[in-house]
């Protein structure tokens, strides 16, 4: 066994209770702006938008309600979205339902006072999905660009660093976005710290009561699977009454679901597990989404597929569409579309450049894909970059083949990489976008991208696939791991 380390003084965060607390106000400070100018943005447009197309209406009457902007602040406020941490797929769902609240009491009133001046309930309408959209928009945007700041969040303290807890330690540092910000471990094995070194030891586990009344804001992690269940009890018990965030991540080996209910069943605690995406309704009200989603924006995505068409041929010879075979529900074969970003003879040209470049033919036998590409063309970049190169698998989505949200659609030589995942993957669509898209793309390691595919398909939800809708279209527009 490694030789204990000195237990470094619990000082540097205690020193910090002070900057601890700003970080919280700060952050929620951050998304309150966020949404105020998100919400006026969604409603000015809306209503500008009328007007110019002939609305008999004074623009300035729907001005004078910007002090309603307090009542969806009040009530994200008293739905707790501006938690820190909150989940994003109960984020978005809370989001939906406050603003659609808001809306239907402004129309409520509006008809029942029938004032000469009364408000077109028309708009109410239209503005209430366009202020879900810039809401969620804006929220994700504020998340990406701040998250990195070293205010941003709530900071965490780890109880136990084993296996389970360096993990979270490795996923938590690489999303600062979702506000959880580890800052130190508290462990009975002081060697297992070593290797993070942002992350400070403060000690053993008996720290955890004094730590927690010196910085009631510092959420303490106990993670189960790296302590004895003595100790664990021992926590709840004694210490958890000390502690004002507290969140037990018990020792569940092989469940990964979020949608996990505890119930009392005799005196006894029962968890049910519920996977949503494998159930038949969910599978069909999923694919009525993705239906309706692409048929209401088809004028729109065949003007920019006609645009990227014509721009392919004029760059280079060969074919606008490419087709390659990938594996879809039930493990069975379909042809992926995407826009051709590659030359004319690319396989001999590539095939050229793994045998002359080591280094390449390992990057792509790791990853399935090349920071480098020599086979890619000029336009093809941009469009790898963007992610337009997947436009035509909506063509996909309308026939069945794929869904917009969902796993990474995978080819034959990937399925030894997802093991025992890959029967859970053949139970659902692929998708054009998932969390490996909005998580990292590129940058991601094969094995986060298996879990990350995994996860989707356990805890999916309409209010995940809004959130992931939402925040592709910032990491298209940024290129954030894309090449």
């Amino acid at each position: 066994m490694p030789p204990s380390e000195p237990e470094s003084s619990p000082e540097p965060i205690a020193a910090q209770s002070l900057k601890v607390t700003q970080r919280v106000s700060w952050t929620m400070a951050a998304l309150v702006l966020s949404d105020l100018i998100a919400l006026s943005v969604a409603n000015v447009v809306i209503v500008m938008v009328r007007y110019i197309f002939g609305g008999e209406f004074d623009p300035a009457m729907y001005l004078a309600l910007w002090p309603v902007l307090a009542a969806f602040i009040t009530l994200f406020a008293f739905m707790q979205t501006y938690s820190v941490p909150l989940n994003p797929p109960q984020e978005t769902r809370q989001v939906c339902v406050g603003i659609a609240l808001v809306y239907l009491g402004l129309g409520s009133v509006s008809f029942l006072l029938r004032t000469p001046d009364i408000y077109s309930r028309l708009i109410f309408l239209a503005a209430c999905p366009a202020a879900v959209f810039a809401v969620l928009l804006g929220r994700s945007l504020t998340r990406m660009l701040l998250g990195p700041k070293a205010w941003w969040g709530r900071p965490a303290v780890l109880v136990g660093c084993g296996r389970v807890g360096r993990r979270l330690i490795r996923t938590l540092s690489a999303g600062p976005e979702l506000g959880i910000k580890p800052v130190g471990i508290l462990s009975d094995h002081p060697w297992r710290h070593r290797g993070f070194r942002d992350v400070a030891f403060l000690g053993g586990t008996e720290q955890l009561a004094r730590l927690a009344k010196e910085n009631p804001s510092v959420i303490f992690i106990v993670i189960a699977a790296d302590l004895t269940p003595s100790r664990v009890q021992d926590i709840l018990q004694d210490e958890q009454k000390h502690v004002q965030h507290l969140v037990l991540a018990p020792d569940l080996s092989g469940v990964r679901s979020i949608e996990v209910f505890a119930q009392d069943y005799g005196g006894v605690l029962g968890l049910r597990v519920h996977h949503r995406l494998l159930d038949r309704r969910h599978m069909l009200g999923k694919r009525l989404i993705d239906l309706s989603l692409v048929l209401l924006l088809a004028p729109l995505l065949l003007l920019l597929m006609s645009f990227i068409a014509l721009l392919i041929k004029l760059n280079s010879r060969g074919p606008v569409l490419f087709k390659h075979q990938r594996i879809g529900r039930g493990g069975t074969k379909f042809n992926c579309l995407k826009f051709r970003t590659m030359i004319e003879n690319h396989e001999q040209v590539f095939k050229d450049y793994l045998a002359a470049n080591p280094d390449a033919a390992l990057e792509w036998e790791k990853e399935q894909k090349l920071r480098h590409d020599p086979r890619v063309t000029a336009i093809g970049r941009f469009l790898r970059r963007t992610s337009l190169d997947e436009l035509p698998q909506v063509i996909n989505v309308l026939v069945g083949q794929m869904s917009l949200v969902g796993p990474r659609p995978i080819i034959e030589s990937e399925v030894i990489k997802y093991g025992d995942c890959f029967e859970l993957y053949k139970r659902v669509r692929p998708g054009i976008t998932g969390l490996w898209q909005v998580c990292g793309r590129n940058n991601l390691r094969y094995s986060d991208r298996v879990w990350l595919d995994e996860h989707y398909v356990r805890n999916w939800s309409v209010w995940m696939d809004m959130f992931i809708l939402s925040r592709t279209g910032i990491v298209v527009v940024l290129g954030r791991g894309a090449y």
